[in-house]
């Protein structure tokens, strides 16, 4: 899940402040009309509009969420949430695109959310690279929550921090802070070009309907490329991969676990033949990211999908990434089976 969602309550975290703004996308997946109450929030989960969205049946809306004429205007230039209510009977779809400059990216719909906090396959800064991570308490009461960075080996990772809504600087291995509800709390990664990057993951701990997402940011190309919040326990996952025509796919695989873990990565084509099965070991709370056609040549100019099996009992996260080498990136939803 990296942008579209289809449930009974999707919310979208919005940015409208500096240079970003926010595009949603809205389509009525039922066979008659839907009104669809939509409320928008600022980050304090203080309710600022309301209107009601009128689809046909099978219809579609699309806008600049800043758009005045759509009475979205009191978003302008904040942060916040923007609820979509379904009807009774109804479904709809949402999307949320995120414009920085010349970077465009989805932003993950949240849905459904639990109390079980989730992972963040990957994080990183300096050298060119930066994280944003957006954390969103959809509850209807206020919720504590912790957000740990942990290294490449598993070890806690200390990051230099910037919390742009109250100007708080740190650097710490975890941020803890109690959201109210409806509220969204932004985490900055500090980070500096001339340092080699740092590289690990993120786990987030809630005792309330807390959630959340990470926008990476390669500097260096002015790009971006969202990371959901894994929350899944599925046997595996699967992720298309694309290594044509000037294309090059990246993954990350983090172990949100306590205990070491041991994936097997099987590798196809696009006609679904095996090429590949191979381990990989992560420790506990261990990461690992690479280029695919690096790390597994047999990928290199071919079509096809990775499934990474997991033991019984264990989790982790995996997210891909699309990249040219003109620096245009994006993020590859992964498959759950």
């Amino acid at each position: 899940m990296t942008g579209v969602q289809t449930c009974a309550l999707p919310i979208l975290a919005y940015d409208n402040t500096g240079s970003v703004a926010t595009g949603v996308a809205v389509a009525n997946l039922a066979s008659n009309a839907a009104s669809v109450p939509v409320v928008i929030r600022d980050d304090s989960g203080a309710t600022i509009a309301t209107s009601t969205m009128t689809i046909p049946a099978q219809g579609h809306q699309s806008f600049m969420l800043t758009d005045p004429q759509l009475g979205y205007a009191a978003a302008s230039g904040k942060r916040g949430t923007i609820e979509f209510d379904t009807p009774p009977n109804g479904q709809i779809s949402v999307l949320g695109l995120r414009a920085n400059g010349t970077a465009l990216t989805t932003l993950p719909v949240l849905a459904n959310v639990g109390t079980g906090g989730g992972s963040i396959a990957h994080v990183t800064y300096n050298g060119g690279f930066t994280s944003t991570i957006y954390v969103v308490n959809s509850g209807s009461t206020a919720a504590d929550f912790t957000l740990s960075f942990f290294d490449e080996a598993g070890n806690p990772l200390s990051v230099p921090l910037n919390l742009p809504q109250s100007g708080v600087t740190a650097t710490s291995a975890s941020v803890t802070r109690q959201l109210a509800a409806g509220a969204t709390l932004v985490i900055h990664t500090q980070s500096q070009d001339s340092l080699p990057p740092a590289l690990g993951s993120a786990q987030l701990t809630s005792n309330g309907n807390v959630s959340g997402f990470e926008i990476f940011r390669w500097t260096t190309f002015g790009q971006e490329a969202s990371v959901p919040l894994e929350t899944r326990s599925p046997a595996s996952f699967n992720l298309i991969f694309d290594n044509t025509n000037a294309l090059t796919t990246g993954v990350a695989v983090a172990n949100s676990s306590a205990n070491p873990v041991n994936i097997t990565a099987r590798i196809y084509d696009d006609t679904g033949a095996q090429l590949q099965s191979v381990p990989i070991t992560l420790g506990a709370r261990g990461h690992q990211s690479f280029l695919l056609p690096s790390a597994y040549p047999v990928t290199a100019n071919k079509r096809g999908m990775v499934e990474f099996a997991i033991p019984t009992g264990s989790g982790i996260s995996v997210i891909g990434l699309r990249a040219k080498a003109d620096g245009t990136l994006t993020t590859i939803p992964v498959l759950v089976k």
